[in-house]
């Protein structure tokens, strides 16, 4: 195989791996968002049940203090809003990587299929 092809090969591989490296990463941070997401709407409807002159706790670092609930569910709302956000943005970085990790697979594809060589060392008939 010559070395423009083994270098290309190699730098593709590479690429590949850290794409998927970054798509699992960003899969991961949109279901743990999702997740955060759903228990504060699930909060703030269990809040609405609650008469308004109720009191309660809102948690503090590893504590917690007294509140009134109006307050606790505005900030929930806020923080709601900022979550949706952050995941659109999140979802926009996903399919990113997921077009890019389709344009490497092809490169490669196509690099396999220009390169006799390669495309024998990878069905184990080469070195």
């Amino acid at each position: 195989m010559d070395e423009k092809t083994e270098k290309e090969w190699s730098e593709l591989q590479a690429k590949l791996l850290e794409n998927n490296g970054k798509l699992k990463a960003v899969i991961a941070s949109v279901r743990m968002k999702e997740t955060e997401k759903k228990r504060g709407e699930l909060t703030v409807q269990e809040l609405q049940e609650l008469p308004d002159e109720t009191v309660v706790y809102k948690a503090l670092g590893r504590g917690f203090v007294l509140a009134p609930k109006i307050q606790i569910q505005e900030a929930m709302k806020g923080g709601g809003e900022s979550l949706t956000s952050e995941l659109e943005k999140m979802k926009t970085t996903k399919e990113y990587l997921e077009r890019e990790q389709s344009g490497l697979e092809s490169e490669m594809k196509e690099l396999i299929q220009n390169s006799p060589f390669l495309k024998a060392r990878l069905m184990g008939g080469g070195q």
